[in-house]
């Protein structure tokens, strides 16, 4: 599976293939996820949301399996991938 990486609006893969992620999508998985919360916690809200697309529920797979604070230290950790 190609790694994505964030920039502006879009979202690229290793092969160069843009994918419709943006931010806003970013926010809107994250805004019902209750923090603080570890990888497993904000993946699994994430899905009961029923609205996170399958690229960025494979980016909120390779988040450092941590604790995070708030949505904006996962939305910095999603751009360092």
């Amino acid at each position: 599976m190609d790694r994505l990486n964030y920039k502006g609006n879009q979202t690229w893969s290793k092969g160069g293939k843009v994918m419709e992620i943006v931010p806003m999508d970013i926010q809107h998985v994250l805004q019902n996820v209750k923090f603080p919360a570890n990888k497993n916690d904000i993946i699994q809200q994430a899905r009961s949301s029923g609205s996170i697309a399958d690229p960025l529920l494979e980016n909120l797979g390779m988040l450092p399996d941590k604790e995070y604070a708030n949505a904006n230290e996962v939305v910095k950790e999603l751009e360092r991938i």
